[in-house]
């Protein structure tokens, strides 16, 4: 009886044991399937291009680098404002600017249209209109949309990055 009492103890701690060891081993496997899980479609979603940024990416539109490219507009855009009472004008010194020459080019070659579309823009202005930073801001973007329209429209290439408005006299 005395060695039964003795072994009891000893079964009972490698049995504590031995379920500590199965649980350990239990939580080591769920944890690896989890990480082979996670490493799965991670790589899978690279190697299937299914990456959100991945579409993102590849549905903008690609610019051409290299050096900026000027177009001056001679002589400066000059327009009567649409004020009331008094009579108001703007002179306003255009340039365009793009990183490929044939966008230059069809500027260039498309130059009367685009003159006549950015005085009538200017024309459309007041003075209240285009005081503060911010409205010039929208006007000089309003005529890049200009721009790009017309030489969308006459089939050229359109990609104007900025229009830079070189002087700006309001009287």
């Amino acid at each position: 009886m005395a060695e039964s009492q003795n072994e009891t103890p000893a079964v009972k701690e490698s049995g504590g044991i031995m379920k500590i060891l199965l649980i350990s081993m239990v939580v080591g496997l769920f944890m690896s399937a989890i990480v082979a899980g996670t490493l799965f479609f991670v790589l899978s979603d690279d190697l299937l291009g299914d990456d959100e940024n991945g579409d993102a990416e590849a549905t903008e539109e690609v610019r051409p680098s290299g050096p900026p490219i000027y177009h001056e507009f001679d002589p400066p855009f000059i327009a009567n404002l649409k004020d009331s009472g008094t009579v108001r004008f703007l002179q306003v010194t255009v340039q365009v600017m793009a990183r490929d020459r044939k966008i230059i080019e069809a500027v260039s070659e498309h130059e009367p249209v685009i003159r006549n579309n950015l005085l009538m823009l200017f024309s459309d202005q007041t003075r209240e209109s285009i005081r503060e930073r911010e409205a010039r801001e929208a006007l000089r973007e309003a005529a890049r949309e200009e721009i790009r329209e017309i030489l969308r429209d006459q089939d050229a290439p359109d990609d104007v990055e900025q229009v830079y408005f070189t002087s700006f006299v309001l009287q």
